[in-house]
């Protein structure tokens, strides 16, 4: 990673010498901009080549309650997302729990009454399930 790091920093200084101290911080931007393309690329082409790989990512993002489908609202610049069903704030926790659109197929994999209980007592197989079930499985 040095390696490439040094070498994406001798073009990029060599483009902005002007201003040495802004030359250094642009490229430090630009660098650490290709080095942050590169681990996501990476991380793509990682789940791409292994497809079981997404499971385990999917269960992760709900334990955290970080998905694309709840915060990427914040690199989009946009509003915070609401549930299409109830106009309640979208969340991990309303999906999982509270959403009352999702009652039935919900009540088919767990009843619980929080995360950390839905994490410590429900097997991730049903988590899952219900996340392919109401159909979030390809958004989160």
């Amino acid at each position: 990673m040095a390696a490439v790091t040094s070498r994406h920093s001798e073009k990029c200084c060599h483009l902005v010498s002007a201003h040495a101290a802004s030359a250094r911080q642009i490229c430090s931007i630009v660098c650490l901009f290709l080095i942050h393309s590169t681990v996501i690329l990476v991380y793509i082409t990682y789940h791409i080549t292994n497809p079981n790989s997404l499971p385990i990512c999917l269960l992760r993002r709900l334990h955290i309650g970080h998905t694309c489908l709840t915060h990427s609202y914040l690199l989009n610049r946009q509003d915070q997302p609401e549930c299409s069903h109830c106009d309640s704030t979208l969340t991990v926790a309303h999906v999982l729990l509270e959403c009352n659109h999702y009652n039935v197929v919900r009540q088919r994999y767990f009843n619980v009454s929080s995360l950390h209980e839905l994490f410590d007592t429900v097997n991730a197989q049903n988590n899952l399930g219900f996340i392919r079930d109401i159909g979030l499985y390809r958004l989160l």
